[in-house]
């Protein structure tokens, strides 16, 4: 069990939102910057609209899954909910979101200690 009384599988879940927040966030400001670039130094039309746009939804998403993160270590029930969501929709992004999906949704629904942590 990891400290505090936290189950290691809330652990690695909330680990594995932080890191896919991190990508996000990081995702969301290379687009905002790689749309400004195609308008100022290729002349394409419309891009620095939609890099900002796509830029923000994902900076807001890398937001979001901070604050799932931190449900799931505090143990939040809500938390558990929202990111078996998430994870159950990120099961279409082969491989990777695939892998990510299924591992937090054992963790959360079957893994026993973790099952029985949340409230």
């Amino acid at each position: 069990m990891a400290s505090k009384g936290r189950p290691i599988g809330a652990t690695i879940s909330g680990i594995l939102y932080i890191i896919g927040g991190v990508v996000a966030v990081i995702g969301g400001i290379m687009l905002m910057v790689g749309g400004s670039f195609l308008t100022a130094f290729l002349n394409v039309p419309f891009a620095a609209a939609i890099g900002a746009g796509l830029g923000v939804f994902l900076i807001l998403a890398g937001i979001l899954d901070f604050f799932i993160a931190w449900g799931l270590f505090n143990l939040k029930n809500w938390a558990r909910i929202v990111a078996t969501i998430f994870s159950a929709l990120s099961l279409f992004s082969f491989p990777v979101g695939t892998i990510v999906g299924i591992v937090v949704i054992y963790l959360l629904w079957f893994h026993k200690e973790t099952k029985m942590s949340f409230h």
